[in-house]
C-alpha cells in the first residue's frame, strides 16, 4: 500500500540560484490520470518550502471528490515542478472554464502574486526543483523547465 510522506522538502532554483517566492505544481502519479494538487505554499528567501504529507493527503482527497477526472490507485511517485508562465495561463483558463466554485477563495490574487514573482526572471530562465521525501513510501521527483 502506498503511504503519503510525512513531509516533502522542495528547493527551487532559477538559473542555479535559490528562487524565493516560487509556487509549485505537485502531481501524484496514478495508474490513470495524474492527480494534480493545488498547493498554495511558496518558497522562502532560500528557495525552500516544506509540504506536509497530511496537507497533501487532504488535497488529494479534495481533488478526487471533485470527480472531474478518472484516477486510479497511486503509483508511489510524487512529482514537483515550479509553476511557470504556461501554468499560469492554463490555470487562468481553468478558472474561467470551471468557475470559482472549484477553486479556493483568493485564487486569482494568488495567481497574480505568483505571476508577479515570475516577472523577475526572463522567459528562458531554467527553473529547477530538488525534492526530498521524509517518511511514507512515495518517491519524490524534481524537474527542470523554463520560466
Amino acid at each position: 500500500m502506498i503511504e503519503m510522506p510525512e513531509e516533502v522538502a522542495v528547493k527551487a532554483f532559477a538559473d542555479g540560484e535559490p528562487f524565493a517566492g516560487a509556487a509549485f505544481n505537485v502531481t501524484l502519479a496514478t495508474t490513470k490520470n495524474g492527480l494534480s494538487l493545488l498547493c498554495p505554499d511558496r518558497s522562502d528567501a532560500n528557495g525552500e518550502a516544506r509540504l506536509s504529507g497530511v496537507d497533501l493527503d487532504r488535497r488529494a482527497a479534495e481533488s478526487r471528490s471533485l470527480a472531474t477526472m478518472d484516477y486510479g490507485p497511486l503509483t508511489g511517485e510524487l512529482h514537483v515542478s515550479v509553476v511557470n508562465r504556461q501554468d499560469i495561463a492554463s490555470r487562468r483558463q481553468g478558472f474561467k472554464s470551471w468557475g470559482a466554485r472549484y477553486f479556493p477563495d483568493g485564487y486569482l490574487a494568488w495567481l497574480d502574486a505568483v505571476e508577479a514573482n515570475l516577472a523577475q526572471v526572463a522567459d528562458r530562465t531554467e527553473l529547477r526543483t530538488v525534492v526530498g521525501v521524509r517518511g511514507g513510501t512515495m518517491t519524490g521527483f524534481g524537474s527542470i523547465r523554463f520560466a
